[in-house]
């Protein structure tokens, strides 16, 4: 488990507590009683890999800014950009989870919370035209699809996407943020 290395220690004693919570709400999970049952008696706590795995976004997020900038750094390297700009797509991703998970409408909402841009010198892609609006979900699905790219490169995702929006043409894409001609955008082909 992680340590309380970069927080104050009531922050990850709160924290921990929130995660502890969040573990016995998921106690009837079949791998939560497998571990109790047999590393109950060496260990307090799930390890990571599984306790993640019940966080709620909120805790994740915490965690992630809790890790560190070393450990954020790294991570935020395995996906190929900056952790600043990796951290604030997290943020945003994390609102529009938000959103979905209150039933609020997304296909034409402003976020509040607006995602930054990798560098134009490093990442043209991401500054050619047609451009995405950085407040709608336009640029958000960009994301996903990018970082789906990049953790399973096998994914359908981009398909199953043009295929929703072919079975809707009534709904209007530049409400999204989306130009006319973004599946042919770089990002996207």
């Amino acid at each position: 488990m992680v340590k309380g290395k970069g927080i104050p220690r009531t922050d990850y004693q709160n924290w921990l507590a929130k995660l502890s919570r969040e573990t016995n709400r998921a106690g009837n999970e079949a791998f939560v009683k497998h571990f109790k049952a047999t590393y109950c008696d060496m260990h307090d706590s799930l390890p990571l890999w599984m306790a993640c795995e019940l966080m709620s976004c909120g805790s994740v997020l915490e965690f992630i800014t809790a890790a560190g900038p070393t450990i954020q750094k790294q991570v935020a390297a395995d996906f190929g950009y900056p952790d600043a700009l990796f951290l604030s797509w997290i943020k945003t991703i994390f609102s529009v989870r938000n959103a979905c998970a209150h039933h609020a409408r997304v296909w034409n909402r402003v976020f509040g919370v607006k995602p930054g841009l990798p560098g134009k010198n490093k990442n043209p892609k991401w500054h050619a035209a047609p451009t995405f609006d950085h407040d709608r979900v336009g640029l958000i699905l960009t994301i996903c699809h990018a970082w789906l790219g990049k953790i399973t490169p096998t994914t359908q995702w981009r398909a199953r996407l043009f295929a929703l929006f072919d079975e809707f043409p009534e709904v209007p894409l530049s409400d999204m943020g989306i130009p006319v001609t973004w599946r042919t955008h770089p990002l996207w082909i």
